[in-house]
């Protein structure tokens, strides 16, 4: 931790065809000797709509070793080293 503040990762993904916004796809980011998963939801209400992007605490790691998609259709992509402090874009290929 540095200055209060414990490391984080965004991430936004872009899906292909019509489902750009990823959602269904299936995130597991493994930072710190620990694995969180979280899936895209697309929630809204009247006048409201929740944001895609995910957000993950990454404990005292500097950097997740390796985030794994499972994008909608089944394809799964590996990515990685992501450092923290940031969102990261990840594309559907």
């Amino acid at each position: 931790m540095t200055n209060g503040v414990v490391p984080w990762l965004g991430l936004k993904l872009i899906g292909r065809g019509r489902n750009l916004q990823a959602i269904g796809a299936r995130v597991t980011v493994e930072a710190g000797g620990a694995m969180q998963i979280e899936e895209v939801r697309g929630t809204s209400s009247y006048g409201a709509f929740h944001d895609l992007r995910l957000l993950f605490g990454l404990g005292q790691a500097k950097e997740a070793s390796k985030v794994t998609v499972r994008w909608p259709d089944g394809k799964t992509t590996t990515h990685g080293p992501l450092a923290a402090g940031r969102y990261h874009e990840l594309r559907e290929e």
